[in-house]
C-alpha cells in the first residue's frame, strides 16, 4: 500500500507496481530520469520483488547523475516522495542511496540486509549479490560484511549463497568454531535445495525442481543488468516468435517492443511504434498509444539537438537559425498533442498537465498554460516550478499585479532549490520593474532595485542582472526627481 508501505509478500502487488513501471518508461524516455527514479521506487514500494523495477531505478539514476542536474544529488522533493517506515519503505531508501554511490559496500549491505527483512525476493537476491561481489573485490575483506550478507541471503531463501559467503568469512578466521558449525547447517540446507528433497512429496517433485531451477536461470540471464549483444539478439528473436503466436496478448506486446528498444537498431524503433500502435487497436490499452507516442517524441527530440549543434558550428546562418526556430515549434506542437493524449488518459495526474503546460508555453500559448499550471500548482513535487511557468506567463500576458503575486508566494516556498529561488526572485524583479514603469510606481521600482543589488551581491553574473541594476537604478533616480 502506497505512503503506508507493505509489509511482506503477501501485501505486495505486481499490478499496483506494474502502474508505476507505465510512468518510469515514460518519465525516462522523455528525459526526466530524477522523475522516472520516483516511479521505479514507488514500483517497488509496491512490490519490490520483480526486477524492472530494480534495472530502471539503476538504468534512471545512472541517467540522471549524468545529466546537470545529477551533479547536485538527489532532491529532497525525491526523498520526501519515499519516505516511510516500514521495512519496504527502508529498504526502497536503501537501494536510492546506493544507487547514487554503486561502489559504496556499506551502502550495498544495507540494502542487502533490508531486502532479506522485505523479503524483496529476486530482485532482493540480485542486490545481495552484487553488495558480495563488492565485498569480495575490496582489498580488505570485512568478516562481518560477509557475515551480514550471510545472514542476509538467509531471510532471502538463497542459502547456498549464504554457504558461500560464510565460507569466505570462515577463511579469515579458521578459529571460529561456532562460524564452522554454522556452516555445516547451511551446507546441508543448501543440499536439500538444490537436491528438490523439500519437493519429492509433492506432486511433480524432482521434475518440478529441474523446471524451476531452468526457469530461474532464464529469469537471471534475461534480468542481468549488463546484456551483451549476443544476447539480446536472443532476446529480440525470442520475443518475436512469442509475439507471432499472440499478437493480440499485452505481455507479449510489452515484452516484444522492450528488446526491440534495449537493441536499438536499425529500424527497432519504428518497428515498436508501429507494434505498439496496433496492440492500441487491437487492445484499446492506451498505455501502448502513449508509450508509441514516447518514441515519437525521442525522435523529434534527437532530430532537434543534432540540428542545433550543427547550427552551433555556423553561428552567423540566420537561414539555418529560422529552420531551427521552425522545427522546435513543430516539435512542440506534436508534443502538445501527444501530452494531451496523456491528460485525457491520466487526468488526475498533475505531471502530465504541468508537462503540457510547459509545452503551451515554449509555443507563446500562455492563456492555455496558465489553466493547466493553476490546476498543478497543488502538487507538492513540482510546486516552485509550476509558479516559476505560471508567474512568467501571467507576466507575458501583462497581467502584472498576478505576476507579482505569484512570484511572492513562490518565494514561501521552502523545498525550492538555491537556483529556483534565485530565478523566482528574478523574475519578480523583472514584474515589479513593469509595474513601476507602466505605473510610475516608486515603491515598485524601489522594491526592484533591492532585489537587483541582493542577487547581484549573491551571483553577479547572473543572467543580465548588471543590467538591470544599472536600469533600476536610473528609473529610480529619475522618479525620485520628478
Amino acid at each position: 500500500m502506497l505512503g503506508g508501505g507493505s509489509e511482506g509478500p503477501e501485501d505486495y502487488s505486481y499490478e499496483r507496481a506494474e502502474k508505476f513501471y507505465e510512468h518510469a518508461r515514460t518519465a525516462h524516455d522523455t528525459g526526466n530520469f530524477e522523475y522516472a527514479a520516483q516511479h521505479w521506487l514507488n514500483a517497488m514500494r509496491q512490490d519490490p520483488r520483480p526486477m524492472p523495477g530494480l534495472e530502471g531505478l539503476f538504468k534512471s539514476m545512472q541517467a540522471f547523475l549524468a545529466s546537470p542536474l545529477g551533479r547536485k544529488g538527489i532532491s529532497k522533493e525525491t526523498v520526501k516522495a519515499i519516505s516511510g517506515k516500514s521495512d519496504v519503505d527502508r529498504y526502497v531508501m536503501a537501494v536510492l542511496e546506493w544507487s547514487v554511490k554503486v561502489k559504496d559496500v556499506s551502502l550495498a549491505v544495507r540494502a542487502a540486509e533490508l531486502a532479506g527483512k522485505c523479503q524483496a525476493g529476486e530482485a532482493g537476491v540480485k542486490v545481495a549479490d552484487s553488495a558480495f561481489r563488492l565485498a569480495t573485490e575490496d582489498p580488505k575483506p570485512k568478516k562481518d560484511i560477509l557475515l551480514r550478507l550471510s545472514e542476509a541471503y538467509i531471510k532471502l531463501g538463497a542459502p547456498d549463497k549464504s554457504l558461500q559467503a560464510a565460507e569466505r568469512a570462515l577463511a579469515m578466521d579458521t578459529s571460529d568454531g561456532d562460524l564452522a558449525a554454522k556452516i555445516r547447517s547451511l551446507a546441508a540446507a543448501a543440499t536439500m535445495q538444490k537436491g528438490g528433497y523439500e519437493q519429492a512429496g509433492q506432486e511433480g517433485g524432482f521434475r518440478s525442481m529441474v523446471r524451476d531451477a531452468d526457469k530461474q536461470k532464464k529469469i537471471a540471464e534475461g534480468d542481468s543488468i549488463v546484456r551483451t549483444d549476443e544476447q539480446q539478439e536472443v532476446k529480440v528473436v525470442d520475443a518475436a516468435a512469442d509475439y507471432e503466436k499472440r499478437p493480440t496478448d499485452q505481455f507479449a506486446i510489452e515484452k516484444y517492443v522492450t528488446e526491440l528498444l534495449k537493441r536499438g537498431k536499425g529500424e527497432d524503433e519504428e518497428r515498436a511504434r508501429s507494434i505498439l500502435l496496433k496492440g492500441y487497436e487491437d487492445t484499446q490499452q492506451v498505455r501502448f498509444r502513449l508509450r508509441a507516442g514516447d518514441i515519437r517524441i525521442r525522435q523529434s527530440a534527437r532530430k532537434l539537438v543534432a540540428f542545433r549543434h550543427e547550427i552551433e558550428k555556423h553561428p552567423d546562418d540566420e537561414d539555418a537559425k529560422r529552420m531551427y526556430e521552425q522545427m522546435a515549434r513543430e516539435h512542440y506542437e506534436m508534443e502538445v498533442v501527444e501530452y494531451n493524449e496523456r491528460v485525457k488518459a491520466y487526468p488526475t495526474d498533475m505531471v502530465h498537465k504541468y508537462e503540457l503546460a510547459k509545452r503551451y508555453f515554449a509555443l507563446d500559448r500562455f492563456e492555455d498554460a496558465i489553466g493547466l499550471l493553476q490546476e498543478a500548482r497543488n502538487d507538492p513535487k513540482h510546486r516552485g516550478h509550476v509558479m516559476n511557468f505560471l508567474g512568467q506567463s501571467f507576466y507575458r500576458l501583462n497581467f502584472l499585479p498576478e505576476a507579482v503575486a505569484t512570484f511572492r508566494e513562490a518565494a514561501d516556498i521552502r523545498e525550492a532549490s538555491p537556483e529556483l529561488a534565485m530565478e523566482l526572485r528574478y523574475w519578480l524583479m523583472m514584474a515589479l520593474r513593469k509595474v513601476a514603469e507602466t505605473e510610475g510606481d516608486l515603491a515598485a521600482a524601489e522594491e526592484a532595485l533591492k532585489i537587483a543589488s541582493g542577487i547581484s551581491m549573491q551571483q553577479f553574473n547572473y543572467k543580465d542582472i548588471r543590467l538591470q541594476r544599472e536600469a533600476l537604478g536610473k528609473l529610480v533616480q529619475s522618479m525620485k526627481n520628478k
